[in-house]
């Protein structure tokens, strides 16, 4: 039996900072692997939203003793936005970040290739980078990674951009909202859309701030009730949520996009990254 250590979440790189190694994702799920079954009253890995109804019965007790990071800070409760159910991969990321990109692709792609698809999800939560760096994300940036990124793992989608440059968009946090807003429907719907939205943004070159484009992706995807994200996206119901997460993001909790995590340990940087510093420093310009 590993030691505790090696079931602690895997961090997967920064935005503008290191790759992805490949053995990354397959750890991290060989860890998900070694997770107990939810104990009773363990709430379920559906939607995280607010909107959610009054639970029946009062939740369990916080136990008396509880780890600590490597800060020497306690470790978040359950009910902490950075401490995620049991069998759910927690994933705070930007879309507009290429690491990101390849880190859910690998994330989905290991997933299924384990057979995990019923009893692994995926909470995508919001590390809007524009909102950390006070500006939209420079072109010339994000094309001048497309190339290295696509060598390390061409089966994501990538391509310089192609549609008229006034297409190109100057935003994420429409994107970022719609995915929050799709978890009403279950964290697959959510999952899904995050993973068209960054397919349509890297691989297609479609402009992911538009509302209509993002509806478009929705209605693709096959797994996401449209008219119910088009209600959510309108009356701003997942606003909330995107700006205590971006919130959040400022903080040393979560360090960089993506960070990835599991429910058994506090997010610590895994030996996985060769990257060495503090990410956020780099990607949100502090």
């Amino acid at each position: 039996m590993r030691e505790l250590a090696a079931l602690r979440p895997a961090r997967l790189l920064s935005a503008h900072g290191p790759t992805v190694r490949e053995d990354a994702v397959p750890r991290l799920f060989d860890a998900m692997a070694r997770i107990p079954p939810c104990p009773p009253g363990c709430p379920a890995p559906t939607s995280t939203s607010r909107r959610r109804s009054t639970p029946t019965s009062p939740p369990p007790a916080e136990p008396p003793l509880r780890p600590h990071t490597n800060r020497g800070e306690p470790c978040p409760t359950p009910s902490s936005p950075t401490r995620p159910a049991a069998r759910v991969v927690t994933v705070f990321s930007d879309i507009w970040c290429s690491f990101a990109h390849i880190a859910v692709h690998r994330l989905h792609t290991t997933r299924a290739r384990l057979g995990l698809e019923e009893q692994v999800s995926f909470d995508l939560r919001a590390f809007p980078l524009e909102l950390l760096n006070d500006a939209p994300s420079p072109r010339p940036g994000t094309d001048s990674e497309v190339a290295r990124m696509a060598s390390l793992e061409p089966a994501a989608g990538w391509q310089l951009w192609q549609a008229k440059d006034w297409l190109y968009p100057s935003t994420t946090l429409p994107a970022l909202e719609a995915v929050l807003a799709a978890k009403e429907q279950g964290l697959r719907a959510s999952e899904q859309l995050d993973l068209g939205l960054r397919r349509a943004f890297w691989a297609e070159s479609r402009c992911i701030s538009h509302r209509k484009v993002i509806l478009d992706v929705a209605a693709d995807t096959g797994a996401v009730d449209v008219d119910a994200l088009a209600e959510a996206l309108d009356d701003g119901r997942a606003r909330r949520d995107l700006a205590d997460q971006a919130a959040l993001s400022r903080t040393d909790r979560v360090d960089c996009s993506p960070t990835c995590s599991c429910p058994t340990a506090p997010t610590t940087p895994t030996p996985a990254s060769t990257w060495a510093g503090r990410a956020r420093t780099a990607s949100a310009g502090r």
